[in-house]
Parts: C-alpha cells; structure tokens; sequence
C-alpha cells in the first residue's frame, strides 16, 4: 500500500510539473505576443508620426533644384492677332511677320531664338488656329498674356511638341483640339525632356490629354513639373506617362472627363513620381492604371491629398499591378463600379490617412474600398473605409478584402464600418490587425 502511494503522489508531481511547464510555456508565448504587439504599436505610431512629413518632403529638394534652373529671361518677341492675321513683332514694335496661319508666325519666333541660347516669347490674348503643330526646343519659355486660345484644325501627332528639349516652359495659355480626334495629344513631350515646366494652362476636346513618352533605347525624361493645369473633356487619356523618367512632379492639378482612363503610368520602372492635390474624377476606365510590360516593376510613386471619384461618369477602379513601393497619404477614392482600388502582386505599399467610401456601385455587394491580391508588405493604417449608404442600398461590401497568396500584410487603426458583409477579410496566415474599428 505504501509503494502504491508513492507512485501515485509521483504520479501527481509529474503531471504538476508538466502542467508547470506548459503555463510557463504559455506564458511565455503570451509574453512573446504582447511583445509583438507592442512593436508593433510603436512601429505604427513612428509611421503616423514621420510618414507624411517623410512623403511630403521627398521630392522637395529636386524640384527646387528645377525651379532655380528655370529663372524667367526678359521678353525676346511678342506675338498677337490682328483680325484674320497674327504678327511677330521684336521689342520695338518692327512687324517680322504676318501669316494667316498661327503655327506659322509662333515657330518662326521659336527658330529665331533657339540659336540664340532662347528666349521669352509672348503670346497675346486672342485665338490662334494652327494647321501644323508648335514644335518647341530647348530655353524656350512660351507664355500667354489673358490665356490666349491655341486651337488645332487637324488631327496631328501633337498641338504643342516639345522633342529632345530641355529647360522649356509653357504657361498661362488654352491649347484646345478637335473632338472628333481619333489619335494625337494636346501637348507631348518626347524622347529626352530635361527640366520642363507646365504651368497654369487648360487643355481640353482632343483625343489624349499630356502624353510624356521617353525614347527607345533609353526611354528617359527628367524634371518635368506640372501644376495648376486643368485638362478635361478627351475622348482617351487625361495624363500618360510612358517610359522611365526621374523626378515628375505633378501638384494643384484637375483632370476630368477622360474617355479611358484619368492617370496611366506604363512602363516607368523605378523613376521618382509624386501627385499632390490632385483631382481625377470621371473617367470611363479607370481613375489611376499603373503597371509593366518590361521587367521592370512599377516602383517609388506618391500620391499626396490627392481625390480619385467618380461622380458623372464612374470609373471601374484605380489599379497597380506588379509594383513596390508606392505611398498614399491622405488620399480619398469613392464612387468607382468595381473596387475602390486595387494591388496586384504588389508589396511595400503604404496607404495611411484619407478615405475610400461608397465603391462597388456597378455590383453592390462584390467588391471593396481596397482590394489586394497575391500581395504582400501592404499596411493600411489609419483610414475611413465604409459605405454611408442606408442599408439595403450599400453597395461596397468590404474594406479591406485580401486574396490569392496575399500574406504578411497589416491592416492597423482603420474605421471600416458599414460595409454590406465585413470590414475586414484576410487569407494571410501572417497578416495582422489591429486597433480597427468595424
């Protein structure tokens, strides 16, 4: 009896001490969780703190460094309409040139003084009809005084050209084509532009908007600054950019109405591209389309306070296939048929602050504020996404909704409330959220 009693309280005392080593195992495993989960709060707080302000200053330097390189010279001529005429005078008032035909009398001014390491020409208020497009070369700075009109009569490959030029300024002018455009650009910038600025000008009612294309081999441009243009009503693209370039900078800008697709990025690898205050809204295709058909990914790309909608025409989505290292600060997206926006095989993505509201209207019930497939590295943080419809007429039906072989993803302090099935859905066994609210 007594050797029985021993082995029992051994028996006891053994699975005491398993019992001892599994809490202190569990312990252990809980210590370790908490741990996570404390770096990873602070990890999110660094991001809420320094992230926008590491955003909005990454190109500053750069563009700066442009602006000083485009110092305004003194006026070189001025050009002017005259009923059925336009003139080219020089500074004292001696007529150069009288023509019939705009495109005539503005590239002659253009020839004259690009031997002359260029110069300011000044285009007086009136409408200038072209026949043949404005071909313009390096140090040429080309500005309107009132926003005079320059209209294109013909289907051309371009109205305004500028090929192989650096140091080139267009401003304060209407560059208008012809609706029933089938092909050609309201303004194309070509093969090697070096430091050109595009200022305060609205083009519309042509077939493409601005197309900026590199040359092949190297597809490259570099400095190119866009700001406070308004382009509307094409039948295609609002903004392309097609080929690698370093440091575009497009800031205050609008563009509506396109017939394809608002912002198309194709093509441009790793080059440095940042878009602030800028409004894309109503486009037939998609708001934002960004991806490769080289075997370079779509990377560094910034989108800052910038508003994807759809409101008269709804755009299907905005859609990054194939990149790495995009940010969105602030920025909201709302009203497009299908998702609000998509990453497809996509990672080091950041999207933090802003909002994405009220997608998916082409199939209420289908599709989310943000869409992520076969992606990974992707954090969302601190972002309304939710659907202010009163039930029964909701229509996006997730925030976040993740898919394919998407992992290690976070998804951290979000409100995503009143979305017709789930704030949230994972498929990653590594993915984690965090402080939402849904």
């Amino acid at each position: 009896m007594n050797r029985l009693l021993v082995i029992l309280i051994s028996l006891l005392l053994l699975v005491q001490i398993a019992l001892t080593l599994y809490v202190l195992t569990l312990r252990g495993d809980l210590s370790a969780l908490n741990s996570r989960i404390t770096s990873l709060e602070r990890q999110l707080s660094e991001i809420n703190t320094y992230m926008p302000n590491l955003i909005n200053q990454s190109l500053i330097q750069l563009v700066n460094t442009l602006m000083n390189n485009l110092t305004y010279p003194s006026p070189s001529f001025i050009i002017m309409q005259k009923l059925d005429k336009y003139i080219l005078l020089d500074l004292n008032g001696t007529i150069l040139l009288e023509s019939m035909s705009a495109d005539k009398v503005i590239q002659r001014a253009i020839e004259e003084l690009y031997p002359k390491n260029g110069g300011l020409i000044i285009i007086k208020p009136g409408v200038y009809v072209l026949s043949e497009p404005i071909v313009l070369k390096s140090k040429i700075f080309l500005v309107g005084e009132g926003y005079p009109e320059i209209v294109a009569s013909r289907n051309n490959d371009g109205v305004i050209i500028a090929e192989d030029s650096s140091y080139v300024v267009i401003e304060k002018l209407k560059i208008r084509g012809s609706r029933d455009s089938t092909s050609g650009a309201l303004l194309r910038i070509k093969k090697h532009g070096f430091t050109l600025r595009i200022r305060d000008v609205e083009l519309y009612n042509h077939y493409d908007g601005i197309v900026i294309e590199g040359a092949d081999p190297p597809r490259d441009f570099w400095g190119i600054i866009i700001e406070g243009v308004h382009v509307h009503d094409v039948s295609n693209v609002g903004l392309t950019v097609n080929g690698y370039g370093n440091v575009l900078y497009v800031k205050e800008s609008n563009i509506a109405y396109s017939g394809n697709t608002c912002i198309l990025l194709k093509d441009t690898g790793d080059g440095v591209m940042e878009f602030m205050n800028v409004h894309c809204f109503n486009s037939g295709k998609y708001s934002v389309h960004a991806y490769n058909t080289d075997a370079r990914p779509v990377q560094h790309k910034r989108f800052i306070a910038c508003h994807l909608e759809g409101i008269d025409m709804r755009p299907q989505t905005s859609r990054f296939v194939n990149c790495i290292n995009i940010a969105f600060v602030d920025v909201e997206i709302a009203g497009m048929l299908g998702n609000g926006i998509e990453f497809i095989n996509c990672r080091d993505v950041r999207f933090y602050g802003g909002r994405i509201i009220n997608n998916g209207i082409g199939s209420p019930g289908k599709y989310a504020g943000i869409y992520i497939k076969d992606s990974r590295n992707i954090i969302v943080s601190n972002v309304f996404i939710y659907d202010f419809n009163p039930p029964g007429s909701k229509t996006q039906a997730y925030g976040i909704l993740e898919d394919g072989y998407s992992d290690y993803n976070i998804f951290a302090n979000n409100i995503l409330q009143g979305n017709a099935i789930s704030g949230i859905r994972s498929v990653g066994s590594h993915t984690i959220t965090i402080g939402n609210i849904v």
